[in-house]
């Protein structure tokens, strides 16, 4: 049914608690597979020892590889990335051809992107209602598990139903910018097909340039104009590191180097999470390193 694709870059730590989470709460039909990179052996320690400890996922690692924008159509749109931004002609890596390969070569209807900084926190369902508009509009709709209308940020819906919610992506409604992005990598859902054409269109390189071009393509086009989502949201972001420098979000600095070094001691990330949670992006009450060998405990937060 899903197809989950990870996207990790020296975070081999984070990467654990996610797809552990995933393995706790999902109840869906799904393949994985995660699209990483790491810039030295340091960090690729990390993840030889998750492809040891998880046998599931298919790990696949980014390749260093000519980046031709002659490989997609050529348009303004592309040409204009292109010349704006230097980091796009600089590239070297299969990124691009690595994620449409997965698509085009799953078994599954529908395809989830998700980063490594985040967590399910929830019972992971799809209702069959959701999955026939993802199906036969494949244009129009995408399900959010990261979104909930227990946010008090919600737009107002577009249906009366109590057991999923729908909104315009491209109204004024709603205070979060959240529900105004039509394309995400965090959580959701499309239909595998109509998406992988979009995907071929589009000039990319690493999974920033990925969203961020994404959604000037999907907003220009008018595409994917309803998002839906269930009362309750399952995943959310934590941040508590960046390891990209093409936009400079909040975190809470735990540097990966530092994680990386613990993880290959057999720590694992412990959080305590917020009481009440009504963002998208979750900030832990506490956070600790655990020995899972020896039960040792370091505090971070």
């Amino acid at each position: 049914m899903l197809h989950f694709i990870i996207f990790s870059y020296n975070r081999a730590a984070q990467l654990d608690l996610l797809l552990k989470t995933l393995y706790e709460h999902n109840t869906i039909t799904c393949n994985i597979s995660v699209i990483y990179n790491s810039s030295n052996s340091f960090y690729e320690k990390g993840y030889e020892i998750l492809k040891k400890k998880y046998s599931k996922p298919f790990f696949l690692k980014e390749g260093e590889s000519k980046h031709n924008i002659l490989n997609v159509p050529f348009n303004y749109f592309n040409i204009y990335h292109y010349l704006k931004y230097s980091y796009l002609r600089k590239s070297k890596t299969n990124f691009k051809s690595l994620l449409e390969n997965i698509i085009k070569n799953c078994n599954n209807k529908f395809v989830v992107f998700l980063t490594d900084d985040a967590i399910f926190y929830n019972k992971i369902t799809l209702n069959p209602a959701v999955l026939n508009l993802l199906e036969t509009k494949v244009n129009q709709y995408s399900f959010s598990f990261r979104l909930g209308y227990k946010f008090g940020s919600a737009p107002t819906k577009n249906n009366n139903r109590k057991d999923i919610f729908t909104w315009n992506f491209y109204s004024n409604n709603g205070t979060n910018k959240d529900w105004h992005y039509p394309f995400s990598l965090d959580g959701h859902v499309y239909e595998k097909n109509y998406l992988k054409d979009i995907l071929r269109k589009v000039f990319y390189c690493n999974p920033n340039s990925l969203e961020q071009f994404m959604v000037k393509y999907i907003r220009k086009r008018n595409l994917y104009k309803y998002g839906i989502c269930n009362e309750n949201p399952v995943y959310i972001n934590i941040p508590i590191n960046m390891v990209q420098a093409i936009h400079s979000n909040k975190s809470l600095k735990i540097e990966p180097n530092f994680l990386n070094k613990h993880y290959l001691n057999d720590y694992e990330i412990l959080y305590a999470l917020p009481d009440n949670i009504s963002y998208s992006k979750v900030y832990p009450k506490n956070m600790y390193l655990v020995n899972y060998k020896t039960n040792h405990k370091i505090p971070v937060l």
